[in-house]
């Protein structure tokens, strides 16, 4: 989670990201993602494309 004075890294993060307003002006960003993975034969890791996560509710 991310505290910042505007929306902007919100805007690059897209789906995968969250903003909410706080009372003093600032911006609350959360950041979630998922994805599936596969293990190589030769230890290297395999990404799929991500998903937006789950995101928690702010007070």
């Amino acid at each position: 989670m991310f505290v910042l004075d505007d929306t902007a890294l919100a805007d690059k993060l897209g789906p995968l990201g969250k903003a909410t307003a706080m009372k003093d002006g600032r911006t609350t960003i959360q950041f979630s993602a998922e994805t599936d993975g596969e293990l190589l034969p030769d230890g290297r890791i395999r990404m799929g494309k991500p998903r937006a996560g789950q995101f928690e509710e702010l007070e």
